[in-house]
């Protein structure tokens, strides 16, 4: 397993994978952040003569997936999305709770994802 940080954009995507199933033995399933980074993903699965979901699975995390429409067809990407603004919401309160008491409790907390 093999861990790469950057940019969420579609070219990082592209260049991070492009150079992975360049290898030997390139690996089977990649999970990334955005949906940006995984549409880089896809081109580079195509470019390299792969195909998705057969060859090689893929695995997005992100928010802004409901915005692009699929016209009823199968999916591309497994995806799992929260709810960001609950999220938002719920670190507000904390920072408002930490300014009127000047501290505030550790807490986790864990919120319903969607795939």
């Amino acid at each position: 397993m093999a861990e790469f940080c950057g940019q969420l954009t579609e070219s990082f995507g592209y260049s991070v994978t492009y150079h992975q199933l360049s290898k030997l033995d390139p690996p089977t399933a990649f999970v990334c952040s955005s949906i940006l980074s995984a549409y880089g993903i896809l081109r580079a699965i195509n470019q390299s003569g792969f195909e998705m979901g057969k060859d090689i699975s893929v695995v997005t995390y992100d928010d802004g997936l409901s915005y692009f429409d699929h016209d009823g067809a199968e999916p591309l990407f497994t995806c799992a999305r929260s709810r960001v603004k609950t999220a938002g919401e719920m670190v507000a309160q904390s920072l408002l709770s930490l300014i009127e008491m000047g501290n505030v409790r550790h807490r986790q907390v864990v919120l319903p994802v969607d795939l």
